[in-house]
Protein backbone atom coordinates (compact mmCIF):
# COMPACT_ATOMS: atom_id res chain seq x y z
CA UNK A 1 0.00 0.00 0.00
CA UNK A 2 1.29 3.54 -1.00
CA UNK A 3 1.73 5.93 1.75
CA UNK A 4 -0.93 8.42 0.12
CA UNK A 5 -3.55 5.17 0.59
CA UNK A 6 -2.21 4.49 4.14
CA UNK A 7 -2.24 7.74 5.14
CA UNK A 8 -6.31 7.79 5.78
CA UNK A 9 -6.34 4.23 7.06
CA UNK A 10 -4.04 5.43 9.61
CA UNK A 11 -5.83 8.32 10.62
CA UNK A 12 -9.28 5.95 11.11
CA UNK A 13 -7.59 3.59 13.22
CA UNK A 14 -6.44 6.37 15.67
CA UNK A 15 -9.78 8.35 15.68
CA UNK A 16 -11.56 4.97 16.23
CA UNK A 17 -9.12 4.24 18.97
CA UNK A 18 -9.77 7.77 20.51
CA UNK A 19 -13.37 7.80 20.53
CA UNK A 20 -14.46 4.25 21.41
CA UNK A 21 -14.27 1.23 23.98
CA UNK A 22 -13.32 2.11 26.94
CA UNK A 23 -17.12 2.17 28.98
CA UNK A 24 -18.31 4.33 31.43
CA UNK A 25 -16.04 3.48 34.83
CA UNK A 26 -17.92 6.15 36.81
CA UNK A 27 -21.65 4.29 36.81
CA UNK A 28 -24.91 5.06 36.54
CA UNK A 29 -26.46 8.68 37.88
CA UNK A 30 -30.55 8.81 38.77
CA UNK A 31 -32.43 11.68 39.41
CA UNK A 32 -35.00 10.79 42.05
CA UNK A 33 -37.22 13.66 40.94
CA UNK A 34 -40.20 12.18 43.13
CA UNK A 35 -38.28 11.62 46.18
CA UNK A 36 -37.33 7.96 45.90
CA UNK A 37 -34.50 5.84 43.77
CA UNK A 38 -34.23 2.03 43.59
CA UNK A 39 -30.78 0.59 43.64
CA UNK A 40 -29.60 -2.67 42.55
CA UNK A 41 -26.79 -4.78 43.67
CA UNK A 42 -25.49 -7.52 41.74
CA UNK A 43 -22.08 -9.26 42.27
CA UNK A 44 -20.17 -6.63 44.08
CA UNK A 45 -21.34 -3.86 42.85
CA UNK A 46 -24.14 -1.19 42.69
CA UNK A 47 -26.31 0.24 39.96
CA UNK A 48 -26.77 3.22 40.01
CA UNK A 49 -23.27 4.69 41.80
CA UNK A 50 -24.57 8.16 41.75
CA UNK A 51 -27.78 9.73 43.28
CA UNK A 52 -29.47 13.16 42.64
CA UNK A 53 -31.87 14.33 44.97
CA UNK A 54 -33.73 17.30 47.08
CA UNK A 55 -33.15 18.00 50.67
CA UNK A 56 -35.87 15.90 52.58
CA UNK A 57 -36.99 12.19 52.93
CA UNK A 58 -35.70 10.13 50.45
CA UNK A 59 -36.94 6.49 50.06
CA UNK A 60 -34.51 4.21 48.90
CA UNK A 61 -34.91 0.23 47.20
CA UNK A 62 -32.61 -2.09 47.55
CA UNK A 63 -33.08 -5.49 45.31
CA UNK A 64 -30.68 -8.13 44.83
CA UNK A 65 -29.93 -9.29 41.33
CA UNK A 66 -27.10 -11.97 41.91
CA UNK A 67 -26.56 -14.74 44.58
CA UNK A 68 -25.28 -13.15 47.18
CA UNK A 69 -26.12 -11.03 50.80
CA UNK A 70 -25.72 -7.37 50.53
CA UNK A 71 -26.27 -4.20 52.71
CA UNK A 72 -26.30 -0.52 51.86
CA UNK A 73 -25.45 2.23 54.27
CA UNK A 74 -24.89 5.34 54.40
CA UNK A 75 -22.07 6.83 55.48
CA UNK A 76 -22.86 9.64 58.50
CA UNK A 77 -26.35 8.34 58.74
CA UNK A 78 -27.17 6.46 61.64
CA UNK A 79 -30.03 3.63 62.47
CA UNK A 80 -30.35 3.33 57.97
CA UNK A 81 -29.49 0.06 56.64
CA UNK A 82 -31.04 -2.35 53.65
CA UNK A 83 -29.87 -5.91 53.67
CA UNK A 84 -30.75 -8.30 51.00
CA UNK A 85 -30.00 -11.94 50.25
CA UNK A 86 -31.29 -14.36 47.45
CA UNK A 87 -33.93 -15.41 49.48
CA UNK A 88 -34.69 -11.95 51.05
CA UNK A 89 -34.52 -9.77 47.55
CA UNK A 90 -36.22 -6.77 48.09
CA UNK A 91 -36.24 -3.76 51.14
CA UNK A 92 -37.27 -0.49 51.33
CA UNK A 93 -36.18 2.77 53.54
CA UNK A 94 -36.53 6.14 53.95
CA UNK A 95 -33.96 8.77 55.01
CA UNK A 96 -33.80 12.38 55.60
CA UNK A 97 -31.04 13.94 54.29
CA UNK A 98 -29.65 17.71 54.25
CA UNK A 99 -27.83 19.56 51.73
CA UNK A 100 -24.56 17.69 50.68
CA UNK A 101 -22.68 14.41 49.77
CA UNK A 102 -23.39 11.26 51.25
CA UNK A 103 -21.61 8.07 50.55
CA UNK A 104 -24.13 4.72 50.35
CA UNK A 105 -21.56 1.61 50.79
CA UNK A 106 -22.26 -2.78 51.55
CA UNK A 107 -20.65 -3.45 54.43
CA UNK A 108 -20.81 -7.29 53.91
CA UNK A 109 -17.20 -8.83 53.84
CA UNK A 110 -14.80 -6.88 51.88
CA UNK A 111 -17.36 -5.29 49.40
CA UNK A 112 -16.91 -1.89 50.27
CA UNK A 113 -13.02 -2.29 49.52
CA UNK A 114 -14.01 -4.00 46.04
CA UNK A 115 -15.37 -0.92 44.91
CA UNK A 116 -19.20 -1.45 46.08
CA UNK A 117 -20.34 2.03 47.26
CA UNK A 118 -21.73 5.31 45.47
CA UNK A 119 -22.65 8.76 45.93
CA UNK A 120 -25.69 10.76 46.49
CA UNK A 121 -25.63 14.32 46.15
CA UNK A 122 -28.59 16.46 48.41
CA UNK A 123 -28.82 19.68 46.97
Amino acid sequence: MTRSRLFPVLVLVVFAAACGGGGDDEGRTVVATDGSAAVQAKDIKFDPTKIEAEAGELTLTLTEEGQQEHALLIRGVDDFELKVSPSETRDEGTVELEPGEYTYYCNVANHEAAGMKGTIVVE
